[in-house]
């Protein structure tokens, strides 16, 4: 900016929604990256989702809370943020995750074997 709008800059509204989108798409892409990451986890440690579901993520539903993923990470010792995790994994913000959320391939085929 020039020298006399230096102090107006950060205040200019075009400059004011271009610095929202910016940290915006920055939130998304760290929240899809700790979901990325904590996925990678859960499958490499338990095998695959549907017994990393039953066994520690939540063993008596089949949803899971923002306090369960925070439980899971810090005894896991995740190197992820469990907030970021928190929100890719909640991506309609209800404050639960169920397992066809979490995984839609594996819910359905759980779902062919309801009578």
């Amino acid at each position: 900016p020039r020298p006399w709008l230096d102090r107006y800059f950060d205040e200019m509204p075009a400059v004011k929604s271009q610095l929202k989108v910016y940290r915006i798409k920055e939130q998304c892409h760290r929240s899809r990256s700790a979901r990325n990451q904590f996925q990678e986890h859960v499958r490499r440690t338990f095998g695959n989702d549907i017994r990393a579901w039953r066994k520690s993520l939540a063993p008596t539903s089949f949803e899971i809370t923002q306090q369960s993923v925070r439980s899971y990470c810090g005894t896991h010792n995740l190197k992820v943020h469990a907030k970021d995790v928190w929100d890719g994994l909640d991506k309609d913000h209800d404050g639960v995750v169920h397992f066809d959320d979490y995984n839609v391939r594996q819910a359905m085929a759980l779902a062919k074997f309801q009578l």
